[in-house]
């Protein structure tokens, strides 16, 4: 029956363990591939055995690489002729890219492939994209095909005879091309409608990505036309994309808002910068872009909350010795991986000497708690977003009080808090208190807690007297010798 008892007692503490350990696993960094073939990355794809990567190689030519679940880079694909791909699309189990023919004035070209990137069917569809952003849309089995941001002035679509706002698809199961209605958008996503229309009506002469959701829109861009202007993101109050679009089109605000100050909030970021991409992964927005070593991070609530380096999340320098921009973010499994480019600032001239990597970023981090003197306890969640303000109970047993406490992320550094809150890093935290025993002042005389005081009291106590017993037995041995 003990042994029983003995066997139930670690079973428990077994899955305890595990439980604490998939907890904290959970947000661990998988991995970091940063030694790629491909010269620069435009799109990615996750699939079930790894990701696909599209974009160019070094002589510019089109080329899409693969990663298998570890990072690294199994398998690549490069074609004849100079261009870019513009989009990478998964439909009823196979594989489709979209790349741009710089040899053909921009001519669309769409493949087929299978996941080892072999080319299974092609067709070059006779659109042209003429402008600097594209805007893709699957939906169901067609891939629109558009570009905004025609010149860098406003203007959208794709086009061989200039005529701006049509809308043209790639049907999947046929290859088949199609030119749609004037001005028909029905079939684009909320968020990528309110960009077309916020791009038209001039809400800003550059918009570059929105998100629609929880609530809230988030709009990011470029002031300036010429594409290297200041960068501003732009939240509004609503997900509604009838009220956003009334708001562009007629300058109406929402019923319930009667200043645009308290409809619009703006937040301009780092000059030269604007986000290109959006996602939404754990509880928060993500937001990043050209020019930009940062990522930005929104509550549900579209408040602006922190950001996460780049280059010391990923390798421990400062933006003063590394150069890091966003290329494309996407979610797997509920984690974000992002394709990023970098280079050390020696090397002068980051957009002919950058790499480009992918790898696995966290905005949630671990929170560790340690009492390393005395006795008490540490109360805190155990993980949290980056940004999130946390608050931490410090409890000393009774006969201890606190001496000291402090707070460190994953790398060392000291995190400043007050009242026991601090704002979460882009790192693991380890919070860290000692405690000493209780010392009463009565009168002059300083004495320590009776409860601490007796134990130590207790114990000398204890001592003595089972000193003294042992030299009692002795010398009653001696004597009990001495008559035998």
């Amino acid at each position: 029956m003990k042994r029983l008892k003995n066997i139930m007692f670690m079973f428990v503490l077994m899955v305890i363990g595990i439980s604490l350990v998939n907890a904290k696993d959970q947000y661990t960094l998988n991995w970091k591939s940063d030694n790629l073939s491909i010269e620069t990355i435009r799109h990615m794809l996750p699939v079930s055995d790894g990701v696909l990567v599209g974009g160019y190689d070094d002589d510019f030519h089109v080329m899409m690489i693969k990663l298998d679940k570890t990072g690294k880079e199994v398998k690549s694909l490069t074609l004849d002729y100079e261009g870019v791909v513009n989009g990478i699309y998964e439909y009823d189990g196979k594989y489709y890219f979209i790349a741009t023919n710089d040899d053909e004035m921009w001519n669309v070209y769409v493949y087929q492939v299978d996941k080892d990137l072999n080319i299974v069917k092609s067709k070059g569809t006779g659109f042209y994209e003429e402008g600097s952003i594209e805007i893709t849309n699957q939906v169901d089995d067609k891939v629109y095909i558009t570009t905004i941001g025609i010149g860098g002035y406003s203007g959208f679509g794709v086009s061989d005879d200039d005529d701006y706002y049509d809308s043209y698809y790639i049907d999947l199961d046929d290859f088949s091309t199609h030119k749609g209605s004037s001005n028909d958008f029905s079939k684009f996503s909320k968020s990528q409608r309110a960009l077309i229309y916020a791009f038209r009506m001039g809400i800003a002469s550059m918009p570059t990505v929105a998100y629609m959701g929880h609530g809230f829109s988030l709009l990011g861009g470029n002031q300036d036309p010429a594409g290297w202007g200041k960068g501003y993101s732009t939240v509004f109050k609503t997900d509604s994309f009838d009220e956003l679009e009334d708001f562009f089109m007629n300058d109406t605000l929402p019923s319930g808002f009667n200043d645009l100050e308290d409809f619009v909030i703006n937040r301009e970021l780092m000059s030269p910068a604007w986000y290109s991409r959006i996602v939404e992964t754990d509880d928060r927005v993500v937001a990043g872009g050209e020019n930009y070593p940062y990522l930005d991070l929104y509550d549900f609530n579209g408040k602006y909350v922190g950001k996460i380096d780049i280059v010391n999340y990923l390798y421990n320098k400062s933006t003063s010795e590394m150069s890091s921009q966003l290329l494309d973010m996407v979610t797997i499994n509920d984690k974000l991986y992002v394709a990023y480019q970098y280079c050390d600032i020696d090397d002068n001239n980051c957009s002919v000497n950058c790499k480009v990597g992918v790898a696995e970023i966290k905005t949630r981090f671990n929170i560790e708690t340690k009492v390393t003197k005395g006795k008490g306890t540490i109360e805190a969640v155990k993980v949290a977003n980056s940004g999130d303000e946390i608050k931490f109970i410090v409890k000393p047993e009774k006969g201890y009080v606190l001496d000291s406490v402090k707070v460190t992320d994953a790398n060392g550094n000291t995190i400043i808090f007050k009242d026991y809150v601090f704002t979460m890093p882009s790192a693991d935290v380890v919070i860290e208190a000692t405690f000493i025993p209780e010392i009463i002042e009565k009168g002059k005389e300083i004495i320590e807690n009776p409860d601490t005081k007796d134990v130590v009291l207790s114990m000398i106590v204890m001592f003595i007297i089972g000193g003294l017993l042992l030299v009692g037995y002795n010398r009653n041995r001696k004597h009990i010798r001495k008559y035998e």
